[in-house]
């Protein structure tokens, strides 16, 4: 028993060797230049290693997407125990996509990657399966924010306006900007949408205020709250954030910068 566990724990173990590896060489050379052989040269090990864990390139760039979901999962669960009324709550999710950027930057182009791939390159279905669950909790969890702010009465649906155009919305807002200042090849020409401080923190405040979702940027300071959030919440990303780059991302307005 206590060898099995042992080898469970090295072929993990192996396998986030082989993930780390795999973003390295995504990034000095691109997924087409990407081969099988080049991630096990890497890291001294065998192809067939290799094959142990992934089925093909695809499988490695899908495992790369679920190791950000299963951080989405950390994050979702430290937002629910967060104790702060629904727009807090609300604001809380939009840090996520950042984190994701500062954390993955690798994140956007291996989704882009699975939408395009060949049939011989193919995740397996399996992990095909745990990603799209892993975008319906992200989805679920928000939606589950809107459900509480009706309930509380902070929002109410106006007109034609459910809770599934909300999340459009904020999904939209939130998820776009993070793939556009992580891909900056689709604004091209368009450089100086980015550049306004604090734009995309904005923009969300005025959305949620646009709903009615009280209390409104105007009854409320949040950007201090993102600050609060930043500090207290995700105090963990926070930290990595700051090693990683150099830079507190609590120091701007949502870490948007």
């Amino acid at each position: 028993m206590v060898t099995k566990e042992r080898r469970q724990r090295e072929f993990q173990k192996r396998e986030r060797m082989f993930l780390q590896a795999t973003r390295r060489l995504l990034l000095e050379r691109g997924y087409g230049a990407l081969t099988m052989d080049q991630v096990a040269e890497a890291l001294e090990y065998s192809r067939g290693t290799v094959y142990l864990h992934f089925r093909s390139k695809g499988d490695l760039i899908s495992a790369l997407v679920l190791e950000a979901m299963e951080v989405v999962d950390g994050l979702l669960e430290k937002i629910d125990a967060f104790d702060a009324p629904s727009r807090d709550k609300a604001v809380a999710w939009s840090v996520i996509p950042e984190i994701l950027r500062r954390l993955y930057p690798d994140y956007v182009t291996t989704q882009r990657i699975l939408e395009t791939q060949t049939t011989g390159e193919r995740a397996s279905e399996e992990r095909i399966d745990r990603i799209r669950k892993a975008h319906r909790a992200i989805q679920d969890h928000l939606l589950g924010i809107v459900h509480l702010a009706v309930e509380e009465e902070s929002l109410m649906m106006k007109g034609p306006m459910e809770p599934y155009d909300l999340l459009f919305g904020l999904v939209a807002l939130s998820w776009g900007t993070m793939a556009l200042r992580s891909d900056r090849a689709v604004l091209v020409g368009l450089e100086e949408l980015l550049r306004p401080k604090g734009a995309p923190t904005r923009n969300f405040d005025a959305l949620l205020d646009g709903y009615g979702w009280r209390p409104l940027s105007t009854e409320r300071d949040y950007d201090s709250l993102r600050r609060h959030i930043w500090r207290r919440v995700f105090r963990e990303e926070m930290d990595a954030i700051e090693k990683l780059h150099g830079k507190n991302p609590s120091s701007s307005t949502g870490g948007g910068e």
